[in-house]
This record gives C-alpha cells, structure tokens and sequence, in this order.
C-alpha cells in the first residue's frame, strides 16, 4: 500500500477513536470499536463507556476477543455490511439495545464495526424524544463511522449536567432537551424554542455554529451569556441518509448538535478557592515571616549573653523555631502540596551549622536519600525531630577540633518513612540509658515520635566505622488522618 495512503487511513481510524467518547456520552451507551482480524475473529481496539450515565460493563472491554456469532448484528455488519440494531439480553443480566455499524476504509473494504449499546430503558426514552434527534443521532453515529467527526477529541465531556439542541444549517432549532430549555428560561428566554431561530434568542450561539459549519470541525467555547457562563460545544454532521441508507426529508443539507454546560456556578467556586488559598497562602507566608523574626530576636538575645549556657539553650530554641518556620514558609508556596522534607532537612543543616559550630569547623552537615513528601502534620513534627538529632550529634559526638559528619538519611519504603541521622563521633557513652535520658532534645524527639505512632532507636555503629545512629521510623499513614 501506499505509504501517503496508508498514513490518510491512520490519520481516519485514530479520527474514529477520538470520536467514540463523546458519541459514547450524547448517545448514552457503550460504544464499542470492533477491529476485523479475519471474518470469525474480532478483537475491541476501543471501548468507550460513557459518563452520562453508567456503564454496562463492569470492566472496559479494550483488547478482547470474540467470534461474533452465527447471523448476530456483529456477523451481519463484518460479512455483509448491515447497519442494524435490536433488543437483546445484555450481558447476562437486564435487556439492551444493540445497534452496529459497519466501518470501511475509503476502498470500500469492512475494516471494523461499530456496536453502540445502552439499556432498553435509555433507548426507549430516546425513542419518545422526536424524530429529529433520532435523525441527528443516526447521523452521528454514520459520521462517526466514517470518520467524519473531526476535532472531536478536544471536547470536554458530555454529562448528565448537559443539555443538548438539534440546529439545522439555516440556524432552524429542531429539538432541545429539558435541561438546555432550562438553560434558556433562565436567561429569559420565554418563547417555544422548537421551530425558533436560534440567533433569535440573542444568546451568542450562532457564531460557534456559524464556525463550525464552515471549518466541518467540532468547537468549544467558553464564555458569559448575560448573566451566566456557558460551556458550548458544535458537532456538525453532514449526514448521508436516513436509516437502511434512504434519503430523508427530516435530515437537512447539514445538522449540528449543540451542547450547553451552564458553568457558572462552578467558576463562582473556582474563583473563590483562587482567593481562598492566596489568603491561607499569605497567612503561612506571615506566619513564616513573623517566626523568622522571633528566630532573629533569639539570636540577638544568644549574642548578649553572658554565659554558654544560656547562649547556647537560645541557639537551640532559635533552631527549633526555624525548623518550623520552613515547614510554613513550604506551604506559602503552595498549601495544598506535599511538604519536600528532604529540602527540608537541607535547610535545617545550614541553620544548626552556621548557628552551633564555628566557621572553621571539620564538621559537615548533609542531608542524602530520598525526596520524601509528607503532609504538613508529619512534616512539622519531622522537621523538629531532624533539628533535635542533628544538634544533638553537633553538640555530645565530637571533641572540640575534631572533624567528621552528620548524615541525615531518608528512605522511602513501601509502607513507612525512615528518618535516620548518622554520624561519625563517639558513640553513646558506655552505660547510658538514652530512653530515660535528661537530654531535652532526646525528651522531644522521643514525644515526637509517638505522637506519630513511630519506632525510635538509637545505638552506636561498631562497624564499618564508629559514630551514633538515631533512627526513626514511622507509617505513611498516620491514624486521625494528616
């Protein structure tokens, strides 16, 4: 086959797949793309299931097989290219309606078919809703099949929320459901709209008609009807006949369903969510601001004063508080994401290094692993427990002069954190019992890690080389929630 040939029948069949969701949706149905193997073997290349209503399957059908059985509407389109439909039993449980359409490529050749199947309810209640839709959907459905329907795939959905009109190329509205005639009462319009112009009600809707017809591709379009927000999309179909392929008088030169979302209430509540999480956005951010200050007076207090002791309790307090404050200064970012804790961690090393050891120090500070993402809950608390361990480490590991590392590690398993800070000094002190240990930092941590339901554990590294390891693990899922 030619190769520019075989690439326009590409371009056609994925035309057809983009097209089937959307037909699914308007139709309310199962639409099912069958690929012809060979004549006794069909295999689901695509399954639409629609979400204006519920599906008839469990499961989405795509990749399986069948043998379509003897004179059944798969059979009948495959062998002999019938466009036929009927009531049938619908996979073992409530009756349904079953139509297939034979697809072919542009030689001629049956190259798949189309099966559109819904409840017997759903049809029976498109039966009672005119001849015009009828028309219109059939046309639809050949359009489809032919690969007429271009641009399908940009379009938002169809739901239940959606209402529909059936408009002919003169602009003449042949059918409106009950929740489009909604739309228009409440904009005003009062008149009958069968049989209505539809650039008659001033709406703005013959223009995305008007484009649409003239491009012969589907458009959406957003924008504000009066008092509302409208979410409109045109389908133009260009039908080639009635059912069994007779011409009909009911099936104008061109026909385009049109499909209104009144949206405005949901970009009412977008707008206010945009506001909302710039203002709890702004109060972390003051938040942050307002703990660096109070982390900026320790500091200036530390410098004043007159004993080590008390400098140095201000330093840890002053750690402490900006351990917090990166947590807060994350969610001014963006309040809904997860905390990064390992930039996190980065943060809290530089801040107990420049505050609790000299320039010249050996010492260094690193965190390594994985990029862990917590909710703020288990964010705030780990934060504080990594500023504990790593002060501790800083403060009883190593001799004055001494160098070596800290390592705050994280790891990512499958169902728990762990939180590690290793270092390379001395060890625990022989015989220390570091559970019921004055240390206030231990106290902390060991209250932290409680409160989230975590293992704690600290013990000396004999080997491969010496030093302390404080580790902490705990589930990803904490009781209670975030």
């Amino acid at each position: 086959m030619d190769i520019a040939v075989l690439d326009r029948e590409i371009a056609r069949q994925q035309t057809i797949y983009e097209s089937l969701p959307i037909l699914s949706d308007v139709t309310r149905s199962d639409v099912l793309y069958y690929d012809v193997r060979t004549p006794v073997q069909l295999v689901v290349a695509f399954h639409a299931q629609p979400h204006s209503i519920a599906s008839l399957y469990s499961e989405n059908r795509k990749n399986s097989a069948l043998a379509p059985p003897p004179n059944s509407l798969l059979e009948r389109a495959v062998r002999y290219g019938v466009h036929a439909q009927k009531l049938s039993a619908s996979n073992g449980y409530a009756p349904m309606h079953q139509e297939v359409l034979p697809v072919r490529n542009p030689q001629g050749t049956i190259v798949g078919a189309l099966s559109i199947e819904s409840s017997a309810v759903e049809y029976n209640a498109f039966r009672h809703r005119g001849r015009a839709l009828a028309q219109a959907l059939y046309a639809f459905k050949e359009s489809v099949a032919r690969g007429d329907v271009k641009g399908s795939g940009n379009l938002t959905a169809f739901t239940a929320r959606d209402g529909l009109l059936v408009v002919d190329h003169k602009l003449r509205i042949r059918y409106v459901s009950n929740i489009a005639e909604g739309f228009y009462h409440n904009l005003g319009v009062r008149q009958r709209l069968v049989g209505e112009r539809i650039d008659a009600l001033e709406t703005g809707d013959e223009q995305l008609l008007w484009r649409a017809f003239e491009e012969g591709a589907c458009l959406e379009q957003e924008d504000r009807v009066r008092d509302a927000i409208w979410l409109r999309r045109a389908i133009p179909l260009t039908p080639a006949g009635g059912p069994g392929g007779r011409p009909s008088a009911l099936l104008p030169r061109k026909t385009a369903l049109l499909l209104i979302r009144d949206v405005t209430l949901d970009r009412h509540q977008a707008a206010n969510q945009v506001r909302l999480d710039a203002m709890i956005r702004e109060i972390h951010h003051r938040v942050k601001n307002n703990l660096q200050t109070i982390v900026s007076l320790t500091r200036v207090e530390a410098r004043r004063a007159q004993s080590e002791e008390t400098k140095r309790a201000l330093d840890e307090l002053s750690n402490r508080i900006f351990a917090v404050a990166q947590v807060h200064e994350s969610l001014s970012l963006d309040h809904e994401s997860a905390i990064q804790l390992k930039d996190v961690a980065r943060q809290i090393a530089r801040q107990v290094r420049e505050s609790l050891l000299p320039r010249d120090s050996k010492v260094s500070i690193d965190a390594e692993g994985d990029p862990l993402r917590l909710p703020p809950r288990q964010a705030t608390a780990m934060a504080l427990i990594i500023n504990e361990l790593v002060q501790n480490a800083v403060e009883h590991a190593f001799e004055p002069e001494e160098g070596g590392y800290v390592r705050i590690q994280l790891e990512d398993a499958p169902d728990h954190i762990r939180l590690a800070v290793v270092d390379s000094g001395r060890g625990l002190p022989e015989g220390l019992d570091w559970r019921n240990s004055p240390n206030l930092g231990l106290k902390i941590v060991q209250n932290l890690a409680k409160e989230l339901h975590g293992a704690f554990e600290v013990r000396s590294q004999t080997a491969p080389a010496r030093g302390l390891i404080a580790e902490l693990k705990v589930s990803k899922v904490l009781p209670g929630g975030q």
